[in-house]
């Protein structure tokens, strides 16, 4: 079985610790951790810095998740944003 985590959750209790991601995320992957499950806006706020170290700690996506209003916009194209993001 493979294990993810919220990574959302991740990042508020290491900002809430004062603990710098890169020593939470080590942490959690000798514990067992394998892949994050994050939003769309979390990925294009944090990839810059969060793509390599998930590269450099052997984790990787699990998922990506984010809100898409089609009966407002029934014709957005925000799914393809997201397909294409992930």
């Amino acid at each position: 079985m493979k294990i993810a985590v919220f990574y959302e959750n991740i990042y508020d209790g290491a900002r809430a610790l004062n603990v710098p991601m890169d020593e939470t995320l080590k942490e959690l992957k000798d514990l067992g951790m394998q892949m994050i499950y994050l939003s769309a806006d979390s990925w294009r706020r944090d990839c810059a810095w969060l793509k390599p170290l998930l590269q450099k700690l052997g984790l990787t996506v699990e998922g990506m998740h984010a809100v898409c209003d089609f009966s407002g916009e029934p014709d957005t194209l925000k799914y393809k944003e997201l397909i294409d993001l992930a």
